[in-house]
């Protein structure tokens, strides 16, 4: 198979079945042309004679040039002169004239190898291609991601900012119901019991200081700042309440946002104990349900509507909060419901594998 041919120049594959390649010179009388074949073995070349003279037809046996590599076939003119010689004798020589040489060059492939060459130049480019498609895919998984992961920062970021203003906006409004609640008691000229509210207040009011800081606090913590508002409203409405914990929690190493029940309570005396004065009853209870943390609220108060809404500024503030906080702690979701009935009302927040 011959793979190029031009007038200088011609490829072939070593395991062609060409067997011999034909020259025909044109010769005269008096000039004739020698043709050699040269080899290029080890960067050196080996010429041999392989026809001229008085030969027209010259035939290139395989045997020549069966072996992959760079030849070339060279015609010299060649002709019987008449010169003298050193000793200025004159005789008839043999001359040749190269530099009337022609040249034609033949390259032999080594087909097996061309082949394979080929095969790795093509397995070369098409792993290139797939290396640098992985690469632009890996590249833009990467950026995505870092967008993702930005956006999500941003997101918590806000979230975390509007959810210290809400913690901010339910200090002041507890602190409100507490001065309103000492208010009530002097005006009612209850000094002792006034007096006795605020050694309670001051005391809530410094640990919700020192936890204003936090994003979460033990549940222990949680329940001690609950058991001494529960005892400041007792004082005021005379209520029964109790809290309950489930064995199966760890209420000194277990963590909560903190005041995260304190509204649900101010909601249950607001609605239940105003009424029901001595014989109102609050029940706090702490559950865990699988890896579930339900906390719950329950007063026997006359209930209100809880499809308003949620009118109460105190739970208005946790809705959103509870929101805020899914936006944050999106693998351990809030769930917050309540439902009120002339029996009373039972406010509910469960956390969601909180407790894995």
């Amino acid at each position: 198979m011959v793979d190029s041919f031009s007038l200088r120049h011609t490829t072939l594959q070593s395991a062609d079945s060409l067997l011999e390649i034909s020259l025909t010179t044109h010769n005269s009388k008096s000039l004739s042309t020698l043709v050699y074949l040269v080899k290029n073995r080890n960067k050196k070349e080996e010429r041999i004679l392989i026809g001229g003279r008085y030969n027209k037809k010259i035939p290139i046996n395989k045997e020549l040039w069966k072996e992959p590599g760079d030849y070339k076939i060279e015609f010299i003119p060649y002709a019987i002169v008449k010169r003298s010689d050193r000793a200025n004798k004159t005789g008839m020589y043999e001359q040749e004239f190269n530099d009337k040489k022609f040249t034609y060059h033949l390259t032999v492939l080594p087909e097996e190898k061309s082949k394979i060459e080929l095969s790795n130049r093509l397995a070369m480019l098409i792993g290139v291609l797939i290396t640098l498609l992985i690469t632009a895919i890996i590249l833009f998984i990467k950026y995505r991601n870092k967008r993702k992961f930005l956006e999500a920062k941003r997101n918590e970021e806000l979230a975390k900012n509007r959810l210290e203003s809400i913690r901010s906006q339910l200090n002041p409004h507890f602190i409100f119901n507490a001065l309103s609640s000492i208010q009530n008691l002097l005006n009612t000229h209850e000094n002792d019991k006034a007096n006795a509210y605020l050694t309670k207040f001051s005391r809530l009011t410094r640990s919700i200081l020192d936890d204003s800081s936090k994003e979460m606090i033990t549940i222990d913590d949680e329940v001690k700042l609950l058991e001494d508002y529960l005892q400041m409203e007792q004082m005021r409405f005379g209520f029964q309440y109790n809290i309950s914990f489930d064995e199966n929690i760890d209420r000194h190493n277990a963590q909560i946002p903190p005041m995260l029940l304190q509204p649900l309570i101010e909601n249950a005396v607001k609605h239940g104990s105003i009424t029901k004065k001595q014989k109102g009853e609050i029940e706090v209870s702490l559950s865990k349900i699988n890896n579930d943390l339900v906390l719950s609220v329950t007063d026997n108060g006359d209930g209100f509507d809880s499809g308003l809404n949620y009118s109460g500024h105190g739970l208005s503030l946790t809705k959103n909060r509870i929101s805020l906080l899914n936006t944050i702690y999106n693998a351990t979701p809030l769930l917050f419901n309540i439902e009120s009935g002339k029996n009373g009302s039972v406010a509910k927040i469960t956390l969601k594998n909180w407790l894995l």
